[in-house]
């Protein structure tokens, strides 16, 4: 036991007392709720945000005002209070008797235990009766005793000991069922709502496992022991079976315990009132298996004083709808538990230690509906060493001065439910060390703790999944997370608004070889952070969907791919208005980005950084990585617009870079400008705007460049600025009003199809047609068609551009797998005009494929009403096909059919690693092909 020290006051006892009054009335609590139980108090309302509330992700209901601490006698206890408090007040509730005793203790054997009908036998004291029953063949039976019993001026010492081993009787079974009633109306002969008053602790001991006994509906109030006394408490178990304890309240003033039980089977206490203001605790169990402790109250005032202490139980253990607060140690404590623990409906509050600690357990822990708040030097729940997987529902660890809740080296899957962690003034409002196994959290909340909101330390060998959870306003970061072989998901989590340092940090680390994506955030909001909204790291792929990271001191999300075999992958992010850089990338794999805003940053928007390291050992390295930027938004940013810095060297794996339907425009920074570029592979720009900045529109060094589509207007240095090694090809490319002039050409062989540099003045290409992603952040429209119906049509508009997506539809829970892809910029053809989609078999095309060339599939037909030439050029997407190995000697050809001559046409293809791309300028049958 640890020492603590706590000076009583009068005020504090009252308080407890209060709190223990209601647990015990003489009929059963909760009478008229479902199955008898009653739900734990809701949680006092939380001040963290004053009177205004708070908002979140979908799914969080605002906090009010109020006072976030339950203290004592502000949380409500189970039951209707019945007079428990005078019954517990010290000194007694019935004065001791003066004159001759009255007969007040009869005893029915178990034949006919019946007060009123049975022939039963009739004492003066409860002393007497077990002289009596002793002596009995069969001591079964009940023993009733009345309310108004008194042991006189001076109780018999030493106290009541019911002792099988000393039972005369003949046989093993000497008792199979013995049962003291107390707060019988004696000239009634029925049990009222009055407990009978004890002076003398009583021992229940040596009941075999054939046995049972049970004892209800007294109060002690023991004030000391005589010398040699068996008890070490007011109420003692001592190697028994099958005992059951109801409706007791216990007064312990001297230097014993509440309740002791030790090495006994099958213990169950009901409705019982401890108070343990000297020297023990207020209930002791250790030894014993298969505990229910139901509707308890305990509270120890002593310098050593536990509610609970439970050690080196087995089988399981069970505490339900039971208050342990104001406790100078723990409120509960379990030590050494095999078997299954169960708290639900427990309320551990205001205690000076822990409200509730688990140590070094062996078996699943369960603990729903209850509150572990307001400890007065340490943490609120805590759970080390634990063997077993732990559940959590509906739980508090609220406004401890210490760590909310505490899991230390645990062995188990984990899942932690519909709880809350906040207000906290220690390390973390939740904090796992060191546990392995799945964790998973849902509607969890660590909001307001003084530094942390919640760490995942070290947890390995199980995935972190944390849904629809708030960590926000805390002192310090809000969620910190580092799981080693497994990884982590968080879907609809909020960590916004933490004053010192990130919302969230995320690492993982997977085995060589793994599968298991690193890293999946989907929704959430990691905004308004004093540092970083998040920082993530991981070895395996890193998948960022519909998240915002917004107004942040510094930057708004910045991530480490660490293997060049995963991807990294943005979809639907938004890092708007940040201090330093919207979204700050280091990869080592191919990344893909699309549909995404980075703008109004005070640096820059987006920056991609090439940070290859070789693969593990055996593992072949990829031949190329891929970079795709689609309906991507840098503009209006502090620096530049979007930086892509892959040159390493060419000894590295080359990137190549496809973007496409993507606006850099309004950038404030001099040296990038809009759009920067350096790799070693090739680059191809579809749709791109890089317009109106305060440097370059666009800084490309590459190998080979593709631009098509594509406005670099009104810049205060180049339009381009073009460093190539092999060829840079510009078709349908706008480059007017720059400070420097259109295009600089460093090197590189020019090809150049319709560039104009002399845009006419009325038609204010000062600024740039809008591009599908500017269109009121819904950059296109989109429109799916199946494999099943084969066929789709839509209208287009000049508002924004349209998206068709051939897919074949995935049997839950797979995805729908895409074939191919046809981006439509805005404006290509007029207002209005209606888009058909057919899909084709090779059976079904125009025309027999050239010598040579090998159907790979899919293949359509795509047609626009009025419209063969179009007024651009469109982006036309194939996926290759799972599994799919080119052919040794083949390349990849998209081929359209020219109607007029009747006849394949090869365009020029663009191939990644699953994938081929190509800019047609005419509507037709397309369809991709080896050759």
């Amino acid at each position: 036991m640890r020492p603590v020290y706590l000076t009583r006051t009068l005020f504090g006892v009252v308080a407890v007392l209060t709190l223990l009054a209601a647990l015990i009335s003489p009929s059963p609590a909760y009478a008229g709720t479902a199955g008898g139980h009653e739900p734990p108090p809701p949680k006092p309302p939380s001040n963290d945000l004053g009177s205004s509330g708070k908002t979140g992700p979908a799914g969080k209901a605002g906090k009010g005002a109020g006072a976030n601490s339950a203290t004592a006698g502000g949380v409500a206890s189970p039951g209707t209070p019945l007079g428990m408090a005078a019954q517990l007040s010290i000194g007694g509730l019935v004065p001791t008797k003066a004159g001759a005793l009255p007969l007040q203790v009869k005893f029915c054997a178990q034949s006919n235990p019946d007060f009123n009908l049975g022939v039963c036998t009739e004492k003066t004291t409860i002393e007497d009766m077990i002289t009596y029953i002793k002596s009995l063949p069969d001591a079964s039976g009940v023993i009733y005793v009345d309310q108004a019993y008194s042991t006189g001026l001076t109780p018999p010492q030493p106290g009541l000991v019911f002792d099988q081993g000393t039972f005369t009787g003949a046989g093993p079974t000497l008792v199979t069922d013995l049962t003291v009633h107390g707060g019988i109306d004696y000239s009634l002969g029925t049990q009222t709502g009055t407990k009978t008053v004890l002076d003398q602790p009583v021992t229940v001991q040596n009941f075999n496992a054939l046995s049972k006994f049970s004892m209800d509906m007294f109060q002690f109030n023991i004030s000391g022991y005589a010398a040699g006394d068996p008890a070490a408490a007011a109420v003692n178990v001592l190697s028994s079976y099958h005992v059951t304890l109801t409706d007791l309240a216990i007064n312990e003033t001297s230097t014993g315990s509440g309740v002791i039980a030790t090495q006994s089977n099958d213990l169950t206490m009901q409705r019982l009132a401890v108070l343990d203001s000297h020297g023990g605790m207020g209930i002791s169990i250790d030894h014993s298996s298969k505990v229910l402790l139901d509707q308890v109250g305990s509270t120890s005032t002593s310098t050593t004083g536990y509610g609970a202490y439970l050690f080196g139980n087995s089988d399981t253990l069970t505490i339900t709808n039971s208050l342990f607060n104001g406790n100078v140690n723990d409120g509960v404590f379990v030590a050494n538990q095999v078997g299954n623990i169960s708290l639900d409906g427990v309320t551990a509050t205001n205690n000076k230690v822990s409200g509730t600690a688990l140590q070094s357990n062996t078996g699943t822990v369960d603990i729903r509906n209850s509150h572990f708040d307001n400890t007065v030097n340490g943490i609120g729940l805590s759970v080390t060493s634990q063997i077993g997987s732990i559940n959590l529902d509906t739980v508090t660890a609220t406004g401890n001065s210490s760590i909310g809740a505490f899991f230390n080296t645990v062995n188990g899957p984990m899942s932690i439910l519909n709880s809350d962690f906040s207000s906290n003034l220690g390390p973390a409002g939740l904090k796992l060390n060191n546990s392995s196994g799945q964790v998973n959290l849902d509607g969890v909340t660590a909001d307001g703790n003084t530094t942390l909101g919640a760490s995942v330390f070290n947890q390995s060998n199980g995935d972190l999944t944390i849904l629809n959870s708030f960590f926000d306003n805390n002192g310090g970061g809000g969620l910190s997370a580092n799981v080693i072989g497994g990884g982590i998901t968080l879907n609809n989590v909020s960590a916004s608004s933490n004053v010192k340092n990130n919302g969230a940090i995320l690492q993982t680390f997977l085995p060589s070889g793994s599968l298991t994506p690193g890293i999946q955030v989907s929704g959430g909001n990691f905004s308004g952070n004093a540092a970083r909204g998040m920082q993530a790291s991981s070895t395996g792929e890193i998948d960022i969907t519909s998240a915002s990271f917004l107004s942040n001191t510094t930057d708004g999300l910045v991530l480490n791919g660490q293997d060049s075999q995963f991807a990294i992958n943005l979809i639907g992010v938004q890092a708007v208005s940040n201090g330093g850089i919207g979204a700050q990338v280091s990869f080592t794999g191919n990344v893909q980005v699309a549909a995404s805003i980075f703008s109004g940053n005070g640096k820059g928007g987006l920056d991609l950084e090439y940070n290859y390291a070789p693969p593990a050992f055996g593992v072949t390295p990829p031949d190329s990585l891929t970079v795709n930027l689609d309906q991507v938004q840098a503009v209006t940013n502090g620096d530049y617009g979007a930086l892509v810095n892959a040159g390493l060297s060419s000894g590295f794996p080359p990137v190549n870079l496809f973007i496409t339907n993507s606006n850099f425009d309004k950038n404030t920074g001099t040296a990038q400008g809009g759009l920067a570029i350096n790799t070693f592979g090739s680059v191809i720009l579809g749709n791109v705007s890089a317009s109106g900045n305060a440097g370059y529109g666009a800084d490309i060094t590459s190998l080979d460049l593709f631009i098509n589509n594509s406005v670099f207007n009104s810049n205060a240095g180049y339009g381009l600025v073009l460093n190539q090694s092999g060829n840079a090809a510009l078709l349908n490319v706008k480059a007017c009003f720059n400070g420097l002039g259109p295009v600089d050409l460093l090197s590189g062989t020019p090809i150049f199809s319709n560039l104009n540099t002399t845009c006419p003045a009325a038609a204010s290409e000062g600024t740039h047609s809008p591009l599908p992603a500017e269109a009121a952040g819904l950059p296109w429209q989109t429109i799916r068609i199946f494999t099943d119906t084969n066929q789709g049509t839509g209208r287009l508009s000049c508002q924004m551009g349209t998206r068709i997506l051939y897919l074949q539809k995935g049997t839950p829970p797979a995805a729908d797998i895409e074939l191919a892809r046809v981006d439509l910029p805005a404006c290509l053809v007029p207002d209005d005009s209606l888009v058909s989609f057919h899909g084709l078999a090779q059976a079904g095309l125009p025309a027999p494929l050239p010598v040579g060339a090998d159907f790979v599939g899919p293949a359509f037909n795509l047609s626009i009403s009025g419209q063969t030439t179009l007024g651009g050029a469109f982006t036309l997407h194939f996926s290759l096909p799972a599994g799919f190995n080119l052919p040794a000697g083949k390349k990849l050809a998209v081929l359209w059919f020219d109607p007029a001559a009747k006849q394949w046409i090869e365009l020029p293809t663009y191939t990644g690693p699953n994938s081929a791309l190509t800019f047609p300028v005419k509507t037709g049958v397309f369809v991709l092909v080896t050759k």
